[in-house]
């Protein structure tokens, strides 16, 4: 049985606010594919912020990485 080393291990984890600008980069590619979401505007790290600022207790703005670089994010809702 081999080991899968750093660079191939994915990781889903809560996010952080270093990661914010890296899921806005995320999310305006969906904005400019236009197929995915109604946004049409750009966002930034302090878009990301403020829902981040308003979710409850319940919700949750989650990573998916490969190091070092984040893949994806989604919001999940309890």
């Amino acid at each position: 049985m081999s080991s899968m080393s750093d660079t191939t291990t994915v990781q889903i984890r809560a996010s952080t606010l270093a990661d914010y600008a890296v899921i806005a980069s995320i999310y305006n590619e969906a904005i400019t594919a236009g197929s995915i979401t109604f946004d049409t505007r750009q966002f930034e790290a302090k878009d990301i912020q403020a829902w981040v600022d308003k979710f409850c207790d319940r919700e949750y703005l989650l990573v998916i990485r490969r190091q070092p670089q984040i893949l994806g994010w989604g919001i999940v809702k309890q």
